[in-house]
């Protein structure tokens, strides 16, 4: 009888018999924490082991010929630069001269997440291409020794800067004013290049990102500014922020073989003086 009524479309592979008593129902009120989507609930899912390739029928070894070590290298270095300055940036929130900095700082970190996140999404996708391997973007995130990631050094420098040594050392809103400004002023080219990109979800990435990287540097260029042309301290304070990241651009312009490999333009960056 329960093959007539349960699988009468073939739809069964294996039937259990038990006896009703040994049945538990669950509650209707219990319909949220069982039945709703639990997509970003990750823990409920198998996902943290690797099938091995002999038994992974989704594992296919065709590689499509932009996927190289180079390209998912370049696309890793794109995700850790804006996980790690969002991170630094995150440190600042609630130091901000005024609420609504505070806001805004907390919303340019959130870009800068969002953008590392999708980021990683795509590196897992050229991971599984190239090594069949099963990746999350939690993975690269928080499961990588510290010497795996390839960020520039200037996203991950403190924000001390040239007031070290001071009571408030740690809290130069200056010198961070300074790194966005320097890192967006950079990004602004790389994206419109990388919007050309024939990696096609780059390409997608570049598109969205280039949107909130004009925000993060008209709002790094009108702080810079206000230092600049405010008051002598001001200036004097600005001009120190400002030399002390500098030499840390010129990893912006070093190339070896995996990114002249990768790489989709070799970018040239003035900085204005303040």
């Amino acid at each position: 009888m329960a093959r007539d009524v349960y699988t009468q479309r073939q739809e069964g592979v294996s039937i259990w018999v038990v006896p009703s008593a040994a049945i538990t129902v669950s509650d209707p009120a219990d319909k949220a924490e069982f039945f709703e989507p639990a997509g970003d609930k990750i823990y409920r899912h198998p996902t943290f082991f690797v099938l091995p390739d002999e038994i992974n029928p989704t594992c296919d070894r065709r590689v499509k010929p932009m996927t190289t070590p180079q390209h998912l290298s370049y696309v890793l270095r794109l995700a850790d630069n804006a996980l790690i300055l969002s991170q630094r940036n995150g440190k600042r929130c609630g130091h901000g001269p005024v609420r609504e900095e505070d806001i805004a700082l907390a919303n340019i970190s959130l870009d800068l997440i969002g953008q590392a996140r999708l980021f990683y999404s795509h590196a897992a996708v050229l991971d599984a291409e190239l090594y069949c391997t099963k990746k999350t973007e939690d993975d690269y995130a928080y499961f990588r020794n510290e010497r795996d990631f390839c960020n520039y050094t200037l996203t991950e420098l403190p924000h001390a800067g040239p007031l070290s040594g001071t009571a408030r050392s740690d809290r130069d809103y200056a010198v961070m004013v300074v790194r966005n400004f320097l890192y967006s002023a950079l990004m602004a080219h790389l994206w419109t290049a990388l919007m050309q990109s024939t990696d096609a979800q780059l390409a997608a990435i570049a598109s969205k990102s280039i949107k909130e990287t004009r925000y993060h540097l008209n709002h790094a260029s009108d702080w810079l500014l206000r230092f600049g042309d405010g008051t002598e301290e001001s200036h004097r304070r600005a001009q120190a922020a400002v030399d002390y990241p500098m030499p840390y651009t010129r990893e912006f312009f070093s190339t070896n073989d995996t990114w002249k490999r990768a790489s989709p333009m070799r970018v040239s960056v003035r900085s204005p003086p303040i």
